[in-house]
């Protein structure tokens, strides 16, 4: 796709998905090479006698 032809659908669908896992998304900077987002998502701990993919 050329420069700015997106449907502009893919910040909003990330946001959904970092919301609804209790994160946070914010934008750092902009600038003419393009926009910075940060991402932050919480740690998962899995509960003590389980491991993960078992």
């Amino acid at each position: 796709k050329k420069l700015g032809r997106g449907t502009g659908l893919g910040l909003s669908t990330a946001y959904g998905i970092v919301k609804e896992n209790g994160g946070n998304i914010f934008v750092k900077e902009t600038g003419p090479e393009g926009t910075t987002f940060v991402v932050e998502l919480p740690l998962y701990i899995p509960p003590n006698g389980s491991e993960e993919g078992s």
